[in-house]
């Protein structure tokens, strides 16, 4: 669901549903080490029809650790908040480090392009999963949800210029 298609921007999450009818509406933030930061935010671009719009917050409150109650400036009833669910959270990219504790957080590779020195470009990071034993870096490999393990044995460079992932996978990881 969450990508990171867009140039200069960061995508944090996404309004989930309505909550109550004076127009607010149920944020859920991922893919971020410190969802709670979001409580800090003035506003935030909200992804409509591909193009990132700038919405006020009149408050935030938080519900669990990464879902939060929200009700922007001009969004006074639930038909008006009902066009914003499904939409998605992104902040501009020099706001990103508010939500990250490491500077190395594995969130930050998102939209690097996956390269493996057999197949080739595999296309670009969709998601990152922190699992318990491990992380695994998600993207679309023809058409199929391929989900790689980000560990050293595997990942041969991480080009931060270029934003490319240098990968030899093993043999069965990559089916074609």
């Amino acid at each position: 669901m969450l990508q990171n298609n867009y140039p200069g921007y960061f995508n944090i999450g996404y309004l989930q549903k309505t909550f109550g009818y004076k127009g607010e509406l149920v944020s859920i933030i991922e893919r971020v080490d410190s969802p709670e930061e979001f409580l800090n935010l003035e506003s935030v671009f909200i992804l409509i029809d591909n193009q990132p719009v700038p919405f006020l917050f009149e408050y935030i409150e938080e519900r669990t650790q990464n879902s939060f109650v929200v009700k922007f400036e001009d969004i006074d009833d639930i038909d008006k908040a009902r066009k914003l669910v499904g939409c998605s959270i992104i902040i501009s990219d020099n706001e990103i480090n508010i939500f990250l504790k490491k500077r190395n957080s594995p969130f930050l590779l998102i939209g690097y392009e996956v390269i493996d020195k057999k197949f080739g470009s595999l296309g670009k990071i969709q998601n990152i999963l922190e699992l318990p034993q491990q992380i695994l870096i998600q993207l679309n490999y023809k058409n199929k949800e391929l989900l790689i393990p980000l560990v050293d044995q595997i990942v041969n460079n991480i080009d931060n210029k270029k934003k490319v992932i240098s990968i030899l996978a093993p043999s069965g990881l990559i089916n074609q």
